[in-house]
C-alpha cells in the first residue's frame, strides 16, 4: 500500500511540474504574454508587476503573429480576458493574422483607441463580451473570418461612424452596438442571421440600415429610440421580429413586414409617431399587444391569417379612419382600437370576441355592426363614443354582456340596437340586457344605455359558392377554404364544411380550415344554416411537395401565375419578388423558397 501511495504521490507531482512548465507568463519586446508550450502558442495578457498599470501602453501597439522564447517560435492566438482594459493612452491597435479571439473586456474601457486594424486574411473568428466597450473607434472593417460579435462588444463607442467587411458574420450579440450615437448607416454582412436583442439601441444618429437577404431575427429592442431611422426595408428570410424592436422611432414613415414574418412581438412599433403606413406579413396568426401604440396609421388590413388582435395593438392612433377585416379574426382584446377615428365598424365573421373597451373613445364613430359568430361583448366595448348611435347585431342569440358596465357606456345618447325580427322577447327576457335599457322592463329600471328594436329582416340565402376553385395543395400543407353568400345581408353566415375523404384531406366543420394529408383528389362541401340548407361543393387536389419542381434561382417565369387556392398573379411574373410558397405556373406547381 505505501508502494502505491508514493507512485501516486509521485505521478502528480509530476502532472503539476508539467503544467507549471505549460503556462509562463513573459514581456516580450513590451507586450505580456502567456506561453503555452504544449501547443506552442502564445496568448498577450495583461500587464503584470508594474506601475501605473492602466497607463502601461501608449500610442500605437502592433500585436506580432509570433514570439521567440527561449530558442522556440510561438504563435500568438488570443487576446485574453482584460488584456488592455483601461489602457487609457492607447491609440491603435494592429492585430495579426494568427489571433483566432478577443476576449471578454479585452479593451475595455479604452478611451482613446481610434483605430483597430484586422488582418484581411487573418483567422479572428470572435470578438467577445465587451471587448470595445467604451473605446473611442471611429471605424470598422471587420475580417472575412469572423463569424461573432458578442454582447456589449462595442457598447458606447460614441465616435464610431462606420461598420464595413465581416462578409461571415452570423451573429451581432445583444447590444453589440448600443449607443455608438455617431453611427448613421449600417450595411448588414449578407451572412447575419441574428440582430440580437439591444443591439443598435440608442444610435441616435443612425438613419438607414441595410439589412441582408439571408437574416432570419431581428431581437428585442434592436433598434430601440434610434431616432433618426426612416428607412428600414425588411428583407423576406425574416421570420421573427421581436418586442418592441422599433419602439420610438419617430421618423420612420412607412413599412412593410414580409410575409416570411411569422411572429412580431409586442410593442413593436409603439410610438413610432411618424408611421402611417404598414403591410402586415400574411402569415401572422396575431397581432400583439401595444404593435402600433401612438403611431399615425391611417388604414390597415388584417391578413387573413389573423386570428388574434390582441390588447392595446392600435391603441390611440388618431389618424386611423379605415380597416380591412380579414376572414380568421376571432378576438379583438381589451382597448385594441382605442382613441382611433373609425367612423363606420363593420366587423367580421368569425369573430367571437370583443374585448373591455377595443373600440372606446373613438370620437368619430357613429355606426356598428356586430356578426352573427359574436358570443361576448365586454365591459365598455363601445363606451365613450360620442356620436355612436346606431348597432346592428346580426346575432340570432343575444351576446353576452356585462351587467356592471354597459357595452355602449358614457356615449352621449342610448345606443339603438337594431335585431332580427321576433328576437325582442330573448333580450327583454335577458336580466344582463335589461339592466342597461332605456325603459323599464319587468319592474326593473335599466341605465338608459340602449333600447332594443326588431326590425331587421331574416333574410336567407340565395345561392352559395366556395371561393377560389378547383384548391391546390402539398401534403402536410394548411389552408382555410372560405364561401360567398348571396345575398350579403342574410341573417346568418354560418357554414358547415365535411369532405368527401378525409384520408386525403381533413377540413374543420365550423371553420374551413383543411391539411393535406395524402396525395389524391377529395370534394369538400359547404352548407348554409340559415333554414335555406343550400350547398356547393368543389375539388381539392393534394400533391406531395416532393414531386413538385423546385424553383431556387428563377427571376422571372413565361407564363400565367396562380397562388394554390387559385388567386391569379399576373403573366410574366417575377418570382423573386414573390414568398416562400407553393405557385401554379401553366398550371405546373413550382415551389418558390
Amino acid at each position: 500500500m505505501k508502494t502505491i501511495r508514493i507512485t501516486l504521490v509521485c505521478i502528480l507531482a509530476l502532472l503539476d511540474i508539467k503544467a507549471f512548465a505549460l503556462a509562463v507568463d513573459r514581456e516580450i519586446n513590451g507586450i505580456f504574454y502567456s506561453i503555452d508550450s504544449s501547443n506552442m502558442t502564445a496568448e498577450v495578457e495583461s500587464p503584470r508587476g508594474v506601475d501605473n498599470i492602466y497607463q502601461y501602453y501608449s500610442g500605437m501597439v502592433n500585436i506580432p503573429s509570433s514570439i521567440t522564447y527561449e530558442g522556440q517560435t510561438y504563435t500568438v492566438t488570443l487576446i485574453q480576458n482584460r488584456a488592455f482594459m483601461g489602457q487609457g493612452n492607447l491609440t491603435t491597435v494592429v492585430f495579426p493574422k494568427t489571433v483566432k479571439k478577443i476576449d471578454y473586456q479585452a479593451f475595455y474601457g479604452c478611451a482613446n483607441l481610434t483605430s483597430i486594424v484586422f488582418a484581411s486574411n487573418g483567422v479572428l473568428e470572435s470578438i467577445e463580451s465587451k471587448a470595445f466597450y467604451g473605446c473611442g473607434i471611429t471605424s470598422l472593417n471587420f475580417p472575412n473570418s469572423l463569424t461573432y460579435v458578442g454582447e456589449d462588444a462595442f457598447h458606447d463607442c460614441e465616435r464610431l461612424k462606420s461598420i464595413k467587411g465581416g462578409a461571415n458574420i452570423e451573429l451581432f450579440d445583444h447590444n453589440a452596438f448600443q449607443n455608438c450615437i455617431s453611427l448613421t448607416e449600417v450595411t448588414l454582412p449578407k451572412s447575419l442571421k441574428t440582430i440580437g436583442n439591444f443591439a443598435f439601441w440608442g444610435c441616435a444618429s443612425l438613419k438607414t440600415i441595410n439589412m441582408n437577404e439571408g437574416l432570419e431575427t431581428i431581437g428585442n429592442n434592436a433598434f430601440l429610440e434610434c431616432k433618426v431611422l426612416d428607412n428600414v426595408i425588411i428583407p423576406n428570410t425574416v421570420k421573427e421580429i421581436g418586442w418592441e424592436a422599433f419602439r420610438w422611432c419617430v421618423l420612420l414613415s412607412s413599412i412593410e413586414i414580409p410575409n416570411s414574418v411569422e411572429k412580431i412581438g409586442y410593442g413593436v412599433f409603439r410610438f413610432c409617431v411618424s408611421l402611417s403606413s404598414v403591410k402586415l406579413s400574411e402569415s401572422l396568426t396575431e397581432i400583439p399587444g401595444w404593435a402600433f401604440e401612438q403611431t399615425a396609421i391611417t388604414s390597415i388590413e388584417i391578413p387573413n391569417s389573423v386570428k388574434t388582435i390582441l390588447p392595446f395593438a392600435f391603441d390611440e392612433c388618431p389618424n386611423l379612419t379605415d380597416i380591412t377585416w380579414g376572414n380568421s379574426l376571432e378576438t379583438i382584446g381589451a382597448s385594441a382600437f382605442l382613441s382611433t377615428n373609425i367612423e363606420r365598424l363593420v366587423l367580421p365573421e368569425p369573430l367571437f370576441e370583443i374585448g373591455e373597451a377595443a373600440f372606446g373613445k373613438c370620437n368619430n364613430l357613429k355606426e356598428v355592426t356586430i356578426p352573427s359568430t359574436v358570443t361576448r361583448i365586454s365591459d365598455a366595448a363601445f363606451s365613450e363614443c360620442p356620436q355612436l348611435k346606431t348597432a346592428y347585431f346580426l346575432t340570432t342569440v343575444p351576446p353576452v354582456i356585462s351587467r356592471s358596465h354597459c357595452p355602449f357606456e358614457l356615449c352621449d345618447n342610448p345606443v339603438e340596437i337594431h335585431i332580427y325580427e321576433g328576437l325582442k322577447e330573448s333580450y327583454e327576457t335577458n336580466i344582463d340586457y335589461v339592466l342597461h335599457m332605456l325603459t323599464q322592463t319587468d319592474g326593473i329600471q335599466g341605465s338608459g344605455c340602449f333600447v332594443i328594436i326588431d326590425d331587421l329582416p331574416m333574410i336567407q340565402a340565395t345561392s352559395v359558392s366556395i371561393d377560389n376553385a378547383p384548391i391546390y395543395c402539398g401534403v402536410g400543407e394548411m389552408g382555410r377554404a372560405t364561401a360567398t353568400i348571396l345575398p350579403a345581408n342574410v341573417f346568418s353566415h354560418e357554414l358547415r364544411w365535411e369532405s368527401s375523404d378525409e384520408s386525403i384531406l381533413h377540413i374543420e366543420e365550423i371553420t374551413g380550415q383543411y391539411i393535406g394529408l395524402e396525395e389524391g383528389t377529395a370534394t369538400i362541401t359547404v352548407t348554409t344554416t340559415d333554414g335555406s340548407n343550400l350547398q356547393a361543393t368543389a375539388t381539392v387536389y393534394v400533391g406531395g411537395i416532393d414531386n413538385l419542381t423546385e424553383q431556387t434561382m428563377i427571376k422571372c417565369v413565361d407564363g400565367s401565375v396562380y397562388t394554390v387556392q387559385g388567386q391569379y398573379l399576373g403573366s410574366n411574373n417575377c418570382l423573386k419578388k414573390l414568398p416562400s410558397g407553393i405557385y401554379l405556373v401553366d398550371g405546373k406547381k413550382m415551389v418558390i423558397k
